[in-house]
């Protein structure tokens, strides 16, 4: 059986805290789950364009609200993430300016965020993020297992945060280096 996503770290769906009216919408529109596991399966800028133009099907299906706290992890070693972020230098607690340039991906768990790397970054969300992001909420994770790969039902609790918007940079801060 496949699994959704590469990291080992993943949560099973609780199938008993389901929103299936969400479950049977979103069931019906597998263009928006088909674009959403290809940026799983390669979170790249180049789907930017189709992750701008089912946000708002997607906002028409679920109202989100964000998790509060968001975490990322990624690894210290050269030419990483982290080179790219500007946090090659930072110590635990430091604060830093991401630019939104590309879709970047959160999770709402730090758990899962520690199993992508060594440094975990936080990101404490605003109102106006939500606007230019998308939670692969449990729904939506239920049913790219269930329609598309044909899996147990799994997620990572992942926010893709665009660059198109109000927001052009976050603050994260350095949560953990292992």
């Amino acid at each position: 059986m496949k699994k959704l996503l590469f990291s080992n770290t993943t949560l099973k769906i609780d199938e008993s805290k389901l929103d299936f009216s969400v479950v049977e919408k979103f069931k019906s529109r597998l263009d928006i789950l088909e674009v959403l596991y290809e940026w799983i399966l390669i979170p790249d800028k180049h789907y930017l364009n189709k992750l701008l133009k089912i946000k708002p099907e997607i906002d028409k299906i679920q109202s989100t609200t964000l998790p509060k706290i968001l975490y990322r992890g990624y690894s210290s070693s050269p030419g990483s993430i982290q080179d790219q972020m500007g946090s090659k230098y930072l110590q635990v607690n430091d604060t830093f300016k991401y630019r939104l340039v590309n879709p970047i991906s959160f999770t709402a768990e730090l758990k899962i965020a520690q199993s992508f790397g060594n440094i975990v970054i936080t990101y404490v969300t605003d109102k106006d993020i939500a606007k230019q992001s998308i939670y692969l909420t449990d729904e939506i994770c239920y049913c790219i297992c269930k329609e598309i790969i044909n899996s147990e039902p799994e997620t990572q609790k992942e926010v893709i945060i665009f660059p198109n918007g109000k927001i052009k940079e976050i603050t994260c801060t350095i949560l953990k280096i292992k």
